[in-house]
């Protein structure tokens, strides 16, 4: 997690919070994030798509909560591939925190 100050990153345990996907077979998906106690929870469904020569794995979220931020207010959550195990989201983009996830 990187936050827009210059070298500020943060990882591990000592991140603010921790969140993980389960991705499975049927394309549906679970987020799950713990922080400051609680745990939240979203489900969906996922699917890769192409934007700007860039592979990414595009999150459609059933409903709006607290397990998911984004750009652009509405259930998507974009990461973009940054290499064959690690993916990065967008909501850097707009202020948001700089996030990165590696594959299990």
């Amino acid at each position: 997690m990187s936050g827009q100050m210059r070298n500020s990153q943060t990882t591990g345990d000592a991140m603010e919070w921790q969140e993980y996907f389960l991705l499975k077979n049927d394309m549906k998906f679970e987020k799950v994030q713990q922080r400051d106690g609680k745990e939240y929870r979203s489900t969906g469904t996922f699917e890769i798509v192409m934007i700007n020569s860039d592979k990414h794995l595009r999150f459609t979220h059933d409903t709006k909560n607290e397990a998911y931020g984004n750009c652009t207010g509405d259930n998507i959550e974009l990461l973009r591939y940054t290499s064959s195990n690690e993916l990065t989201g967008s909501w850097s983009a707009c202020d948001g925190p700089g996030l990165e996830y590696a594959f299990n």
